[in-house]
């Protein structure tokens, strides 16, 4: 498991590798095996035993649901918000991008799943409104987790064409432009909306093996990437 603290030290973003093992089989329907090695590394990290890994059920939508109880399993969402220490939100990836969104001032947090169609619907920006406007969040920061890299990311047909009107023909290759950089588009987005990036993985969940990669034959593996504030 690698981790990446925010500026205060005390927001903190987690995200699994291939070695941590598939966290769908670890999180058993709604269920979190408490007592597996993911989740003892998850609590090593956070410094508490009462946290409650929340995850995203996740649709490929620009969705955002606030999290205020304890729930599992959050339906139809694609980013998750909370302030409560005692909750993880969390996301499931194995090539689309999970970023981790944290205010440090605020102590709010939140996890979001972005695909290409993620991106192109706005739920980056969804996430970022949410926590400014239901949390009065100000300053916000980024953590963007493992995701394919551009080099081997072709995207072409009219899903393309999509992200094209949408996000711009500058988030593909400069190389003929058949390839989508997820980064780019990320990037542009959290710029545009006044978020600091303070950290980027960069291996590759495809090149780099270190991750599941739907595109390199994980159909249905997946690595979690969580978000909370460490337990004093």
């Amino acid at each position: 498991m690698r981790i990446a603290p925010f500026s205060d030290g005390r927001g903190v973003c987690f995200y699994s590798e291939r070695t941590d093992g598939d966290v769908r089989a670890q999180f058993l329907g709604s269920k979190v095996r408490s007592n597996s090695d993911l989740m003892k590394k998850i609590y090593s990290v956070i410094i508490r035993k009462d946290v409650v890994v929340v995850k995203a059920s996740q649709c490929h939508s620009s969705a955002v649901a606030p999290v205020s109880t304890k729930w599992e399993l959050v339906p139809e969402v694609d980013a998750l918000v909370s302030k409560d220490p005692a909750i993880l939100p969390s996301v499931m990836v194995a090539d689309c991008v999970p970023i981790a969104l944290y205010a440090p001032k605020e102590g709010v947090f939140a996890a979001v799943h972005a695909g290409w169609r993620g991106l192109v619907k706005g739920v980056i920006s969804n996430a970022v409104d949410t926590m400014r406007s239901d949390y009065h969040a100000t300053d916000l920061e980024a953590v963007v987790g493992p995701h394919i890299c551009a080099r081997c990311y072709e995207f072409v047909g009219e899903s393309s064409e999509t992200v094209r009107s949408v996000l711009g023909a500058d988030c593909f290759t400069k190389d003929g432009g058949s390839h989508l950089d997820l980064f780019a588009c990320v990037e542009k987005i959290l710029d545009t909306k006044a978020v600091e990036m303070i950290f980027e993985e960069k291996d590759c969940t495809l090149c780099s093996g270190d991750f599941f990669s739907y595109r390199g034959g994980d159909t249905t593996e997946r690595i979690i990437l969580g978000v909370g504030v460490v337990g004093e």
